[in-house]
């Protein structure tokens, strides 16, 4: 969407009691860490690019090839979320995962294409019916003729895990859709229209989609500020009986 503008970790959410059960898993996140080589830990591995700071060390036709890796150990007192009857475990995670990069990826002033997927696998150590297979998928797409930008980006993500609305954990699969386009009229104006979708299927919960297109414009007054306008129409629909749809609008006016 256009706009004007894995480490090994061990986390725990509850004390372990036995200091015999903390040092062994200590000497397993220990021995995962030398085996596998460490990224940024975070709860989704699409969030943040790859390719910014590291030279690929494999290409496939036009792209440049970054595979990388993510494990962990997670202790969770309370897996479903539950204000009583409780259930502990322990969560083993692997999330092996590549990233490809296209074009002007590094730099962004040119065209570019940057995907990404990881698969992570969830296994429990008491509970193993909540063992599962999350996915994580991202295209990212900007083509630049002229003074002209435009942007798509489309997410995937199927999720196992805890939705506090649900009170439970819940499979989920999210289809999120941005698609932009910018003009630039001056070098110090600029005009632009942007439209998202979100798809959210749930297995236990109402199921949604959501709407936005907006359209905004901006002018540097000096280098150093900016004065901008928008308008956004956001429309969102329940896809479960009772059908509910709801519409709101806003105007933005910012100087910066």
């Amino acid at each position: 969407m256009i706009s004007s503008n894995p480490i090994i970790v061990m986390s725990l959410k509850h004390p372990i009691q036995s200091p015999w059960h903390l040092a062994g898993t200590c000497c397993v996140t220990a021995l995962l860490a030398s085996l596998i080589s460490p990224v940024q830990a975070e709860e989704s591995p699409v969030g943040t690019s790859r390719t910014d700071t590291q030279d690929s060390i494999l290409r496939y036709g036009p792209f440049d090839v970054f595979p990388y890796a993510r494990a962990g150990l997670t202790y969770d007192n309370n897996i479903y979320i539950q204000s009583t009857g409780k259930k502990d475990d322990f969560i083993w995670s692997f999330t092996p995962g590549v990233v490809l990069g296209g074009g002007d990826y590094k730099k962004k002033i040119e065209s570019f294409t940057v995907i990404e997927y990881s698969p992570n696998f969830l296994v429990f150590t008491k509970n193993s019916r909540n063992n599962a297979v999350d996915h994580d998928g991202k295209l990212n797409l900007e083509y630049r003729p002229g003074n002209w930008v435009i942007a798509l980006e489309q997410i995937f993500q199927a999720y196992s895990g805890p939705v506090v609305d649900v009170g439970n954990r819940v499979d989920r699969n999210i289809y999120n859709t941005a698609l932009g386009a910018k003009y630039e009229i001056s070098p110090k104006t600029a005009i632009g229209i942007d439209g998202t979708q979100s798809i959210n299927d749930y297995s236990k919960f109402n199921s949604y989609n959501e709407w936005t297109l907006g359209g905004w414009m901006d002018y540097w007054i000096t280098p150093k500020i900016k004065l901008g306008f928008g308008l956004t129409d956001v429309g969102s629909m329940w896809r479960t009986a009772p059908t509910r749809i709801m519409n709101r609008s806003s105007f933005e006016l910012v100087t910066i």
